[in-house]
């Protein structure tokens, strides 16, 4: 039966009056109940403080007990929750990994000092961290270890935090998974630890561009020249090239007099009828930007002539198959016998 009077709008502070007109009988009783929202951005140990008062038309004997104060101490608390994702998924060894952090504050404090730590795969390298708004650390670009972000201040409820950290992957990384896991704090207590942190799990890819560029000096000479045919293989990457092979195939007659590899390599030398084939074969990794030569000398035997073919290869995927394979024309030149000059007696 009460009725009250103007009230504070939503959302303000103000006072509330109730009024029950007639009688309250005596040992009757009336009830009011307010319920106040507590600001998301109160801080711990905020007290707030709710008087009371009674008043009646009627003569009140005892008007000491007509009024009646609380206190209310604010706690904290902020739910954090973060989502890490990654792209392009699959990467490719030696390419870059962007991982898009976010932080959301599901309330119902204000969260305070909100961040979060990304320690790297060990397959990757350091690029690049942007993130609005927060001071971060992290490693030296080209050096593994953690990014850590945080945002000073209130990250209000409902708010959401982002950062983009960008990795690259080690040329060296062989095909199969990483797995990197974000993790968000607060110095507000966060009653819910369950979705603080999140992992992204990035497939790798291994591809190789090799390509293969050929020299013949000299091209043409009469029979006993000597030629010297370096077949050189340049792998463009972005990932390691594994076992990379040169496979040289030089037309007859032209006689093999050495082969060589150079650092790491080792030459085989194989006939087929027509043509001997010299095959060079790297163990291990070739990285990218990095070249193998094959070495080859050769003598022009009986006016030879035909093409060289030079062809790079790998286990590793290429993905450009054209520049593998280049070509030489070597030819042999007849050598032009003079007439002998008749002496006369």
């Amino acid at each position: 039966g009460g009725v009250c009077g103007t009230l504070p709008a939503v959302g303000a502070s103000g006072t509330v009056n109730c009024t029950w007109a007639g009688a309250t009988a005596a040992a009757a009783s009336r009830v009011l109940t307010v319920v106040v929202g507590v600001p998301a951005s109160a801080t711990t140990g905020t007290v707030f403080n709710v008087t009371g008062v009674a008043f009646a038309l009627n003569l009140d004997p005892a008007p000491a007990n007509n009024t009646v104060s609380t206190t209310t101490t604010v706690q904290t608390s902020a739910d954090l929750a973060i989502t890490l994702t990654d792209a392009p998924d699959p990467v490719i060894a030696g390419n870059n990994l962007t991982y898009g952090v976010t932080v959301t504050n599901n309330g119902p404090s204000d969260a305070q000092a909100a961040g979060f730590s990304l320690p790297l795969p060990a397959a990757t390298t350091f690029v690049s961290v942007t993130a609005t708004g927060a001071s971060c650390t992290n490693p030296a670009v080209g050096s593994g270890g953690t990014v850590s972000c945080t945002w000073a201040g209130a990250t209000t409820p409902t708010q959401a935090r982002s950062a983009t950290v960008v990795a690259r992957e080690l040329p060296s990384t062989a095909a199969g998974s990483i797995s990197a896991t974000a993790t968000t704090a607060t110095t507000t207590t966060d009653p819910t630890g369950a979705n603080n942190t999140a992992t992204a799990t990035t497939a790798v890819q291994v591809s190789a561009d090799l390509a293969m560029s050929l020299t013949v000096v000299p091209t043409q000479g009469p029979t006993g020249t000597l030629v010297n045919v370096t077949a050189t293989v340049t792998n463009n990457g972005p990932s390691d090239a594994q076992a990379v092979q040169a496979a040289v195939t030089l037309p007859q007659p032209v006689n093999i007099v050495s082969t060589a590899g150079g650092a790491g390599g080792t030459c085989v030398t194989t006939g087929s009828g027509t043509n001997n084939i010299v095959t060079c074969t790297w163990a291990g990794a070739t990285a990218p930007t990095a070249t193998r030569v094959a070495s080859i000398q050769a003598v022009i035997a009986l006016n030879a002539s035909g093409v060289i073919t030079a062809v790079a290869s790998s286990p590793t995927a290429d993905p450009v198959g054209p520049n593998n394979t280049v070509t030489a024309t070597i030819a042999g030149v007849p050598v032009v016998q003079g007439i002998p000059t008749l002496d006369r007696i």
